[in-house]
């Protein structure tokens, strides 16, 4: 299943509560070029710190993996997209260089999805 949410750390739990593996795209403010594209497995290795330097309270999917983590409700595989941003906050529009690289984000998302998807399987 695929949500849109608004990231706020608490509802991030509730939403993959009980989901075996989960795919989670976020903004990132690393200080890296707008347009670039991190992947981590979450569930292997903590977010790099910098991945969320500068961002309000209120961008909650590395908060979210904090609290799932100390609370032993993380999923057996989470996979973190983070798309780095050039303006981020209320009303920010899509720069030219994140809407380049979404065509990649949305390939390596589903071929993500693919590869889980056969895991659960069995096939």
């Amino acid at each position: 299943r695929a949500l849109e949410h608004s990231g706020e750390a608490a509802a991030l739990l509730e939403a993959w509560h009980g989901a075996r593996a989960v795919v989670l795209i976020d903004a990132a403010y690393s200080g890296r070029p707008p347009g670039t594209l991190q992947r981590f497995e979450a569930h292997a290795l903590r977010l790099p710190d910098d991945m969320s330097r500068g961002l309000p309270r209120e961008f909650g999917g590395a908060e979210a993996l904090e609290i799932a983590l100390a609370l032993g409700a993380l999923p057996e595989r989470v996979i973190v997209y983070g798309l780095e941003g050039k303006e981020l906050g209320p009303g920010a529009r899509l720069s030219a260089e994140v809407e380049r690289a979404l065509p990649e984000l949305v390939e390596r998302v589903l071929e993500e999805v693919h590869r889980l998807m056969k895991g659960v399987s069995g096939t």
